[in-house]
């Protein structure tokens, strides 16, 4: 992967999903499955992800080895204020960590992607390991957000 292609990947994943924030009430309401999270659950965990991804990244880039802790995303989601979370502050916080990755990873990806953090449950991690995970992650949910509006 290309610095290139991972900038646009990246930028064209935060703008899908940046639109899905736009989404109206009743849509945010609709679930991918039966028992799913809702889109307004399923872009609250994206920007939660969001935060967590850019420290991995910055550590795995400025840091000899730094340990990255998994994290509890249903935690997270209860314990941040759910579903009544300030919806535009949420992607705000999105927006504003995905473009700190751009810029990142825009001066940063070419000479370090083969720098290592040390994941607690998965062992060593590159930074082309974490930034593939970015992507698929985001790509992953924006799909449940695609299939959610087409049961419409």
């Amino acid at each position: 992967m290309t610095t290139t292609s991972i900038i646009r990947q990246l930028t064209a994943s935060m703008n899908d999903t940046l639109s899905a924030f736009k989404l109206s009430e009743r849509d945010l309401k609709r679930t991918y499955r039966k028992g799913g999270w809702t889109i307004r659950e399923v872009l609250i965990h994206i920007a939660d992800c969001e935060t967590v991804f850019v420290d991995r990244v910055r550590r795995i880039i400025a840091e000899e080895r730094p340990l990255l802790m998994p994290f509890d995303e249903n935690s997270w989601i209860t314990n941040f204020g759910g579903k009544n979370r300030d919806f535009v502050t949420t992607a705000m916080l999105f927006e504003v960590n995905r473009m700190t990755l751009i810029e990142t990873l825009s001066v940063s990806y070419t000479k370090h992607q083969k720098r290592v953090g040390v994941h607690a449950a998965m062992g060593l991690v590159t930074l082309h390991d974490q930034v593939t995970k970015v992507i698929t992650h985001t790509e992953h949910h924006n799909a449940q957000i695609s299939k959610a509006l087409r049961s419409r």
